[in-house]
């Protein structure tokens, strides 16, 4: 599998936190990676990948 860096932008003042993650494509990525923040109760929407 091939690791992609998820980027999300978590407030106003453009703060922004990466997740590695790794999945065959980069749209599962995306969605690994928006599912774990979810449960951790973590905010933020992607902005890249």
């Amino acid at each position: 599998m091939t690791k992609y860096q998820v980027t999300f932008e978590i407030d106003a003042h453009g703060t922004r936190v990466d997740e590695i993650i790794e999945a065959t494509t980069d749209w599962r990525a995306v969605l690994i990676a928006q599912q774990k923040r979810r449960d951790e109760g973590k905010a933020g929407y992607v902005v890249d990948c």
